[in-house]
């Protein structure tokens, strides 16, 4: 409900300034009135961020490939591209999520026919059909060389009626259909769409992620926006990494953040003056010459934020780094930020002497090292 959500959400923001809101919302004006609230408010709007994601998926099939895998959708891994075609598209349902999905589309060229019964008559084109999506509309609006369809109204029953039609006249067509109970999940299932797009999910996975790793927002816009990039060579790396270093199904996901978590080593080696790298702390410790099973998405020191940051990455206080890998690499990562042993071996391939004897001894014949 609109109205309790926005409700909710102005008087958190009144009974807490500091408090961060996120609310569902896909109403331009109730975004407006919360963005004038100020402070740490996200308004979702499952449907505006489900086309755009489309629009960058027909751009680069890739994109689709890194979220299902990011987000630990069942059996998704890196080597699976779905590739949405740029032909011409016919929308059935120009509600909401028709109107977004609409628009991204035209916005990267793509060619769309609608169908919707609230058109207005007097607008009745070769382009806009007035009425239900009907075999006859469907053929009206050209199905039969169309590339792809969405079947995207507020009713179960009619996106699946629209799928079935839309196949009878074009077996190839690409179809994306809207699924809007859950408990209609078998029927979708047995259906066999290319896309099954679900609004309360897609809303919901955002919020999961604005919650416990909001620095991917930084990640897939930055995505999003390399997209239109003829060569796709950032996509296309950032899979290559991520299957080398990574690989395999359902990524753990986590960020450290030095400002809010004790990292002992790495406060230490800072307040010693020693330049860490983002390449030091990623080494494993059994081999200094191959890398942890994670990657680094974002990096982040206050207003300034890398992509996929390199390993000539310097680390300063109050960082934030956003990590995807395995279980067992996050382990090894922790370890090596909390033990100073660990952490200035992976710098200088010395393992450095622990008791102060020895330390007074090695400083003696070979100067300090990066440690106590």
């Amino acid at each position: 409900d609109e109205q309790v959500n926005l409700k909710i959400a102005v008087t958190a923001r009144l009974l807490n300034p500091e408090l961060r809101v996120v609310i569902q919302s896909t109403s331009a004006d109730y975004e407006e009135v919360l963005s004038t609230l100020g402070g740490d408010i996200h308004v979702i709007d499952p449907f505006q961020t489900y086309a755009r994601y489309l629009a960058a998926t027909v751009l680069d099939p890739r994109i689709h490939t890194l979220s299902q895998w990011i987000s630990g959708s069942p059996g998704a891994t890196l080597d699976l591209v779905l590739t949405p075609p740029k032909g011409r598209w016919v929308l059935c349902g120009l509600g909401r999520m028709g109107g977004h999905i609409r628009d991204a589309l035209t916005t990267i060229g793509i060619s769309t026919v609608v169908i919707d019964p609230g058109l207005d008559e007097s607008e009745a084109s070769a382009e806009r059909i007035v009425g239900r999506a009907t075999q006859a509309n469907l053929a009206a609006a050209g199905i039969a060389e169309a590339d792809g369809i969405v079947a995207g109204t507020n009713t179960d029953s009619d996106n699946l009626s629209i799928l079935l039609n839309a196949r009878a006249l074009n077996p190839e067509v690409f179809t994306i259909v809207r699924q809007n109970l859950h408990v209609n999940q078998l029927a979708f299932q047995a259906a066999e769409a290319d896309f099954i797009m679900q609004p309360t999910l897609v809303g919901a996975r955002r919020i999961l992620f604005l919650l416990i790793a909001p620095l991917l927002k930084s990640f897939f816009e930055e995505l999003r926006e390399r997209a239109d990039d003829p060569s796709q060579a950032f996509v296309a790396e950032t899979m290559a990494q991520l299957q080398a270093e990574v690989g395999g199904t359902s990524p753990r996901i986590w960020t450290v953040d030095t400002a809010r978590q004790p990292v002992t080593a790495l406060d230490r080696l800072w307040d010693e003056g020693y330049r860490v790298t983002l390449g030091d702390v990623l080494r494993r410790p059994s081999d200094r010459a191959r890398n942890l099973a994670c990657v680094a998405l974002v990096a982040q020191q206050g207003e300034d934020e890398a992509i996929m940051p390199g390993a000539d990455y310097e680390l300063h206080p109050g960082c934030q780094i956003l990590f995807a890998g395995t279980l067992q690499a996050q382990r090894m990562l922790d370890a090596t930020l909390n033990n100073e042993y660990t952490l200035a071996y992976l710098m200088t391939g010395i393992d450095p002497p622990r008791g102060w004897a020895m330390q007074w001894i090695s400083e003696r014949l070979s100067g300090p090292v990066p440690t106590a």
